[in-house]
């Protein structure tokens, strides 16, 4: 079966279904009703909703087809006039089967006093001060060589992609993970290490001289300062962007403990930092370069890194923006952490679309598509069921917003590790020290003139 073209709309008292399914016999079509449930049936097509609501068929209750076009429409009354039906726009969560529970990650297993397993309860909220608890990393004695393997390691291959459910990528895809990361054997590293390893090569990469030139005249620096981020169009999914979730398939992702939640939703700021520069420093364009950008100052999708606090996602982000992309700029940083906040309070729509645009770029350059299946499709799914309704979840990304604005204007030049403030300091004397050597030089050929 197919799974047709479909979008919803709402009024106060109906639902509106429209569903494009051409070539199809009108008197061979079948729609069945029950309360939040509603079934199309024309061959080839079959499509089964999962509504936020119940509506019912009633003699006000309507269903027509243009055959001009090939769609179908269908009204149903809401059971409760004026009940407001939410995130009808999120269609991959509308596919999902009622009471379906597809985890992609294992509960965790709590053994009592008597090795009976208890059920963990599902994490779904993160109060706004969680977003500042500083969690004591795994602490590594030495820096492993990002080529190195140990016995241990390969034992024991360790996860990592979206809630960590993902693996063995470097026995199958060491060539194309050459590509589009920086860490060529993640199976083989713990994230502790992999986090001391790509700390490390940031500092390696770190060019005095580009940061300086791009700080004293770099007219794209300028150009991309001006932008101005418009975010009106991550109001409303288009025609494409429902096709894409379309294709997404069906899954729902319960989180057992708050550090899983939190990384999820922090990674999802690294995301969109990164989404963000490029969008900025391509006046929203996009270009061959983009997956590159994207996925390069990324620490999710280059390292396969997570976070556990606010300060640490902030931290990486402005290290990667100073270190690896053609424009590096203090200010064009601090103006892109903006842009995010602009994102993130567009809500799961306006995230939604960033991250199909995302999936789009990846998709159109090989072999990124596998940072497509790592993370960026499942973010996708999982970004259209945090907003429902009164759910606690719906209150995260207003939180993460809230962290955001407060720890982000305390983040300086000191804190990066860059040595940035001296840098600066010294460049301002260079440059002073010229400017005085220029104006003797004109005064002794002014005297040698005269």
């Amino acid at each position: 079966m197919i799974t047709p073209k479909f979008e919803l709309s709402q009024t106060e008292t109906h639902l509106i279904i429209h569903i494009h399914a051409p070539y199809t016999s009108v008197k061979d079509t079948e729609i069945d009703v029950n309360e939040d449930s509603v079934i199309f049936h024309s061959s080839p097509y079959y499509l089964r909703l999962t509504l936020p609501g119940k509506v019912e068929e009633t003699d006000d209750s309507s269903a027509d087809y243009n055959g001009d076009d090939g769609k179908y429409t269908i009204s149903l009354n809401k059971a409760v006039p004026g009940e407001h039906f939410p995130n009808l726009e999120m269609l991959t969560s509308l596919l999902q089967p009622k009471n379906h529970k597809q985890r992609i990650k294992p509960l965790i297993e709590v053994i009592g006093e008597d090795g009976v397993k208890e059920n963990s309860e599902t994490v779904d909220y993160i109060s706004e001060d969680d977003w500042f608890i500083d969690q004591t990393p795994m602490e590594v004695e030495e820096i492993p060589s990002s080529t190195s393997t140990t016995t241990s390691n390969l034992l024991k291959k360790y996860p990592y992609g979206f809630l960590n459910t993902h693996s063995g990528l470097q026995d199958k895809y060491s060539e194309e993970l050459a590509q589009v990361s920086e860490i060529t054997n993640p199976d083989s590293h713990s994230e502790s290490e992999r986090r001391a390893l790509r700390l490390q090569e940031e500092s390696s990469k770190f060019c005095d001289e580009h940061y300086l030139a791009d700080l004293m005249e770099n007219e794209e620096v300028a150009l991309a300062l001006q932008f101005k981020f418009d975010t009106s169009s991550l109001a409303t999914l288009t025609k494409k962007n429902k096709e894409k979730m379309k294709d997404l398939g069906n899954r729902e992702f319960l989180f057992d403990d708050k550090a899983s939640l939190k990384k999820t939703y922090l990674g999802l700021v690294d995301i969109l930092f990164s989404y963000c520069y490029d969008w900025r420093i391509t006046d929203g364009a996009h270009c061959c370069e983009s997956p590159w950008n994207i996925s390069k100052l990324s620490a999710t999708l280059s390292w396969f890194d997570s976070f556990e606090s606010i300060h640490e996602v902030i931290h990486s982000c402005m290290r990667r923006s100073l270190v690896y992309p053609v424009s590096r700029h203090w200010l064009l940083s601090r103006k892109v952490m903006k842009d995010v906040i602009q994102v993130l309070k567009k809500g799961p729509v306006g995230i939604l679309i960033c991250l199909l645009d995302i999936l789009d770029i990846f998709g159109k350059r090989e072999p990124y598509y596998l940072l497509n299946q790592l993370y960026i499709e499942e973010y996708c799914v999982w970004i259209q069921q945090i907003g429902g309704g009164s759910s606690k979840s719906s209150n995260n990304l207003e939180s993460i917003v809230i962290a955001l604005e407060k720890a982000f204007p305390k983040y300086k030049k000191e804190h990066v590790g860059f040595d940035l403030v001296e840098l600066e300091a010294a460049a301002t004397v260079c440059e002073e020290e010229e400017a005085m050597e220029e104006e003797i030089s004109e005064i002794v050929r002014n005297v040698a003139i005269h």
